[in-house]
């Protein structure tokens, strides 16, 4: 299992991920430009270039936790989702504003990524992830 985060540029969470490691991985993140916007495109670009040969085959499932609000451009977005979802065995993505019954996915990242997503469900909660198991099932 592999995890990583992206705002403004993609991190390798994975290293840091034991209870001991835990403010590092924090640090890491707001060092490298956490709750400074998101492009998301560019991130899943990264990821792919690095990692989508090694990572990315019949038995992976990649979920997005994300509200899909993108600052970057769309094309690079749109290339990177149908490049991951055709690697992969399903592509899931969780929104934190699905929980909401007023909220449509109208921000041009979302809209531009769903097309590419096997699962949309919502991830404002403990309780929501609590679904994932059931949605990672292959």
């Amino acid at each position: 299992m592999e995890a990583f985060a992206f705002s403004t540029r993609l991190t390798r969470l994975t290293p840091w991920l034991s209870r001991t490691k835990i403010d590092d991985a924090l640090g890491a993140l707001r060092a490298r430009g956490w709750s400074s916007g998101t492009r998301i495109g560019e991130s899943l670009e990264a990821f792919l270039h690095s990692y989508g040969r090694t990572m990315l085959g019949q038995r992976t499932v990649v979920i997005i936790l994300s509200d899909g609000l993108d600052q970057g451009e769309v094309e690079p977005l749109v290339r990177a989702m149908r490049r991951i979802q055709g690697r992969a065995r399903k592509l899931i993505w969780l929104n934190p504003l699905l929980e909401s019954s007023r909220y449509a996915p109208e921000a041009r990242g979302m809209r531009a990524a769903l097309p590419y997503v096997d699962e949309f469900a919502s991830g404002h909660s403990l309780e929501a992830l609590a679904r994932l198991p059931e949605m990672i099932r292959l």
